[in-house]
């Protein structure tokens, strides 16, 4: 459910972004919301690619908290930056991979995106069969859950799962693991 702070918030964001072209999705709750999915959003997550990190930088430079920098943590490495517009924290990830045992994935979820609309503009949000793999990484079952019952309800792309299951072996586990859930 998207409250009105953060629509307003969403409001300012987009039309700044969508006219400095480059590519950028919604992920996390936010793009659950945008999709339809009754989900709370507190915040406001974003993907893109290293540039799409400092040229958002550079657009929202008045709200930032912490400028774009190189970040790994146990779970993903990438450039991130945070602001607070209107009081909404917005994270914005540039290049961000997963991390499984240690080692980064190279699939790059911002490529397969769900559109949508909102208030009149076209926006990406990450795709429900990305969102499953993140959540399933990072160990937040209470969104896989949601994940499933939805990808099963709208129906699964198996062939893009089993396609990353074959890039990554790393991920052919975890890829079966929903490959199996979204059965019927």
């Amino acid at each position: 459910m998207i409250s009105k702070c953060i629509e307003a918030v969403l409001d300012e964001i987009i039309p700044e972004c969508s006219l400095s072209h480059f590519d950028y999705t919604f992920v996390g709750r936010t793009a659950l919301a945008l999709q339809g999915i009754d989900v709370p959003v507190s915040d406001i997550d974003i993907a893109t690619h290293k540039e799409g990190v400092f040229r958002f930088a550079h657009m929202f430079n008045k709200y930032t908290l912490t400028p774009p920098c190189w970040s790994e943590t146990q779970q993903i490495a990438g450039y991130f930056s945070q602001y607070m517009i209107q009081n909404v924290l917005v994270e914005v990830m540039g290049e961000a991979r997963n991390k499984l045992s240690g080692q980064l994935l190279s699939y790059d979820p911002i490529k397969n995106t769900t559109p949508v609309i909102f208030k009149g503009n076209h926006v990406s949000t990450m795709q429900l069969e990305d969102q499953l793999i993140t959540n399933l990484l990072f160990g937040r079952f209470d969104r896989v859950e949601i994940l499933f019952k939805e990808t099963q309800r709208r129906g699964c792309n198996k062939t893009y799962l089993k396609s990353i299951g074959n890039q990554i072996p790393l991920l052919a586990d975890i890829v079966q693991t929903i490959v199996n859930r979204c059965e019927p």
